[in-house]
């Protein structure tokens, strides 16, 4: 019986930090800056990265107080270090644009995007970056995957385990998208932001369970926010919808059953 009390008690202690990380990050947007003018208004954009960024840097403090150090280094934990940090991004990011085959197909045949060297180095560099590029590409999905990842799985594997851990920690991330609600978004808008943002989480916790490294999570999540949620609608009316379709499918195919063999 104490050794169910001690399993329960790490449980609650792993879960209730979750909670009080997701509730932090969530929060300092909050507290932290002011709502009174559109999310997108660039006074309010700064703010809440600001916001995020300290939410961000106090988050290793609380993990590191919870956390046993003892089987490896505390950077390494976070997944900040990696001991083979090139193949631990090229990995999971081969992976998420395989997935992204048939929304990059599309918007090469429509024009929103292209191969051509001005247009990758302009994407590469934030040559023409705004205010929402920075918050979208770079802060958004280095303190997301900083907080929700990187603070959160360390905390839950001891407890839950590899599996349950990856099926586990991105309920956090999509419950805490929730909060949009509160910025007039309608709740069927909410609702899909969940479902695509959990199912993101989990193939970003699995990549991040099984390389160990933060940064190949860090840029599948800016290169998901590049690529936008799939036009699925528009494939049927598509004039190359046959070979647009096709390539939907055989990345989705190839996403999942490469998912095992490459991470």
């Amino acid at each position: 019986t104490s050794a169910m009390a001690l399993e329960a008690l790490n449980w609650a202690v792993a879960v209730g930090g979750c909670v009080a990380l997701a509730a932090t990050y969530v929060g300092s947007l909050y507290t932290l800056s002011s709502n009174e003018l559109p999310r997108d208004h660039p006074k309010t954009v700064r703010q809440r990265m600001l916001a995020v960024s300290v939410a961000c840097a106090a988050s290793p403090a609380f993990v590191y107080f919870l956390l046993d150090k003892s089987e490896q280094p505390f950077a390494a934990s976070l997944g900040l270090w990696c001991s083979n940090p090139l193949l631990s991004i090229v990995k999971p990011l081969a992976l998420n644009m395989l997935l992204f085959a048939g929304p990059m197909l599309q918007g090469l045949l429509d024009g929103s995007m292209s191969l051509s060297p001005k247009w990758l180095f302009d994407m590469l560099t934030f040559s023409d970056a705004s205010l929402l590029d920075l918050r979208n590409f770079v802060v958004a999905p280095a303190t997301e995957e900083f907080v929700f990842r990187g603070c959160m799985v360390p905390l839950l594997l001891p407890v839950l385990g590899p599996t349950t851990t990856v099926w586990v920690a991105p309920l956090f991330f999509g419950i805490a998208h929730i909060h949009h609600i509160l910025a007039g978004q309608r709740p069927i808008v909410v609702a899909v932001q969940f479902a695509y943002t959990t199912v993101f989480g989990w193939f970003a916790a699995l990549a991040f369970v099984r390389t160990g490294c933060l940064w190949g999570p860090i840029l599948c999540h800016a290169f998901s926010n590049l690529m936008g949620f799939p036009d699925f609608g528009g494939v049927f009316e598509h004039k190359n919808r046959i070979v647009v379709g096709i390539t939907y499918v055989a990345g989705l195919v190839g996403f999942f059953g490469l998912m095992d063999r490459i991470l």
